[in-house]
């Protein structure tokens, strides 16, 4: 994997890794959700041992990119300033559908 992917999958984790690993902050970021009426209130854990659970991981993170940012902002978490750099943003975009179509092309096989 291309290193500036690899940077942004390892940011991805950290930040998901910072929400879920903390019962508190989980519950914020679902009541947030509720509130702004998202369509998922959760993020999924990546786990190593499933390389297909990195897609999935991905796309909800990215799905949930706009309530996420704020909830970093009001946490005072450093990690928010990945949201706010749009190359980061469109890296995240563009890793969520490379591991989209691998995951697809995986499953018909």
């Amino acid at each position: 994997m291309a290193h500036e992917f690899n940077e942004v999958l390892s940011h991805s984790v950290k930040i998901i890794n910072y929400i879920k690993t903390s019962a508190l902050n989980t519950r914020l970021l679902k009541a947030l959700c509720d509130e702004l009426g998202s369509d998922h209130q959760n993020l999924l854990f990546h786990s190593e041992v499933r390389w297909l659970s990195g897609g999935e991981v991905l796309k909800r993170l990215y799905e949930l990119r706009k309530e996420v940012e704020p909830f970093l902002i009001d946490r005072k978490s450093d990690l928010s300033h990945y949201f706010q750099d749009k190359k980061w943003g469109a890296s995240l975009a563009h890793l969520r559908d490379i591991f989209s179509y691998i995951n697809e092309s995986n499953l018909k096989l």
